[in-house]
């Protein structure tokens, strides 16, 4: 051990023997949009220069500062299972060299500066370096139930608030639409309890005053709080794609998400809204009625539940090839979802099928209920967008099943290509 890890471990020790009941946290390659970081140096060298050498043989996870602390107060709350010192270790998930960390930071920046791999040998420092920092954070998770973000997604938020490129998320916050899906639920019950009439739509899908009474409060909602940002709801007609291109942020709604549920009385029905920005959700919310849940995300800031007064931050399920659980639609199980399902049985031991109604399939892969979802029969834009986000900020990406790229939205066709939800790769 060099100088620098003995006068850290001679730190950590005299803390221990001083404070019995102390923690203490190791972290590593922290960064922040404060304070000076690696972030903010490359992204400040990256606008100067057309090249950098970056070292590609010291191996460990980037970490965001806010992931860290929150982290921390997670612990403090569970102070009560403290009952030695001890330390633990924190990180982001994952790992990377230090050229590869740079690589992305560029990449995510938009900037063109090209990222040389060099050894540690032709990059002398003062205090010599670890070649392999990589941190276990087992215990931290299985102790205190932590969770423990990807590090690409924490240090994608990190770079783009330095950028900037946050702004439409910071200008709308999550609480209004949270408030306008819970209206848009009460609505829904109030109809829910009594009898009521069924149509068929052009494409004979069914349609209830439900779905109208829903869509009339969030249309409002949403034009009272944000006059300024455009509609695309399932129960409106649709602008033609030659306005709808020039459209820099947008709402995608579907005010009743699961009608045949609802038809069928077994609760499992929703309410969703999403940002549109750029061809990509940005913020997400999905209302459960029945059971007076929410599923809300932002976009870099991680997705979260609100059941019983209590909020709770997503993460998928860590992957197990004993067992996968898999997704399927109460309403489409197709001979297409059947085939994929036989698929899988190449990856897992064993496989659950997870019946599930409406968007709340992407809602039982982003709390760690379900391994994937795939989704091999039609949908609209309205029906995905908001569980998008939330998956994503979970943990999982949404991919287009031929192509393997990210579904995106206010395309000119509004029906969705088939498209798998998994933990991302």
């Amino acid at each position: 051990m060099g100088v620098y890890g003995r006068s850290k471990r001679a730190g950590e020790e005299a803390i221990l023997a001083e404070a019995p009941h102390s923690v203490i946290v190791r972290t590593s390659w922290l960064s922040s949009r404060f304070g000076k970081n690696f972030v903010k140096t490359m992204l400040h060298l990256g606008e100067k220069r057309d090249e950098l050498n970056v070292v590609n043989d010291q191996i460990g996870c980037p970490t965001f500062a806010g992931d860290l602390a929150e982290a921390i107060m997670h612990i403090v709350e569970q102070k009560g299972k403290i009952s030695q010192p001890e330390i633990l270790h924190y990180s982001n998930q994952g790992k990377c060299s230090w050229y590869d960390f740079a690589d992305f930071i560029m990449k995510e920046g938009g900037l063109n500066c090209t990222i040389h791999p060099i050894p540690t040998k032709d990059y002398p420092t003062p205090a010599q370096r670890p070649a392999y920092s990589l941190m276990s954070t087992k215990k931290i998770k299985e102790k205190f139930n932590v969770a423990v973000p990807e590090w690409k997604k924490s240090a994608a938020f990190v770079i783009n608030h330095l950028l900037s490129k946050t702004e439409n998320m910071e200008a709308i916050p999550v609480e209004p639409i949270i408030e306008i899906s819970i209206k848009a639920g009460a609505a829904i019950l109030e109809i829910y309890k009594r009898d009521f009439k069924i149509e068929d739509k052009e494409d004979k899908s069914p349609l209830t005053e439900a779905d109208l009474a829903a869509n009339a409060v969030i249309v409002d909602g949403l034009e009272k709080h944000f006059s300024e940002i455009p509609i695309m709801s399932e129960e409106t007609k649709q602008a033609p794609y030659s306005e709808r291109k020039n459209w820099t942020l947008s709402w995608c709604v579907d005010p009743l998400d699961g009608t045949k549920e609802f038809i069928k009385r077994n609760g499992e029905f929703t309410v969703n809204i999403a940002l549109i920005s750029e061809g990509q959700p940005i913020l997400g919310v999905i209302y459960v009625p029945v059971t007076d849940t929410v599923y809300y995300a932002k976009k870099y800031q991680g997705a979260f539940k609100i059941a019983k007064g209590k909020t709770t931050k997503l993460q998928i399920k860590e992957r197990d090839t004993k067992k996968g659980q898999l997704v399927a639609s109460r309403s489409h199980l197709n001979d297409e979802t059947k085939a994929f399902v036989e698929k899988q049985k190449e990856v897992f031991d064993e496989i659950e099928l997870v019946p599930a109604g409406s968007s709340l399939k992407f809602c039982l892969v982003a709390e760690g209920n379900a391994d994937i979802y795939p989704r091999l029969a039609p949908t609209m834009e309205w029906d995905t967008a908001a569980g998008q986000i939330i998956a994503e900020e979970a943990g999982a990406e949404v991919i287009v099943y031929e192509t393997g790229k990210p579904l995106t939205y206010n395309r000119e066709q509004l029906r969705n290509p088939m498209f798998v939800v998994r933990p991302r790769l």
